[in-house]
């Protein structure tokens, strides 16, 4: 009889244990999935056209102006004219921050 109760005993254990080694290999795979699915979510937007949306409008800083570009938050700006300067101004109101000579040029 204490044969019989041991044994019922060891495959309720060997049942719970492989139920719980299941539940862990799925939950694994499950993890691995939603990864995935993160990773695809992240790198979609590369794959889509540009959007193209004004921050702001304002006047030309300069007629000389070679390369405009401005910080991700619209904040800042700078400008590289064609004698050599590169110049900040304010994304907001276009206002000119500050000038920075570059190779020796006069500001």
């Amino acid at each position: 009889m204490w044969s019989y109760l041991r044994e019922n005993r060891r495959k309720l254990v060997d049942r719970t244990a492989a139920g719980v080694i299941s539940l862990g290999g799925y939950s694994v795979i499950g993890i691995i999935a939603l990864i995935f699915i993160f990773l695809f979510g992240q790198i979609l937007p590369l794959f889509l056209p540009a959007d193209e949306d004004a921050l702001a409008e304002y006047s030309a800083p300069a007629p000389t102006a070679e390369r405009v570009l401005l910080d991700e938050y619209g904040q800042t700006g700078l400008w590289l004219d064609a004698g050599g300067a590169l110049r900040e101004f304010s994304g907001e109101s276009g206002e000119l921050l500050e000038t920075f000579p570059l190779l020796g040029t006069a500001p």
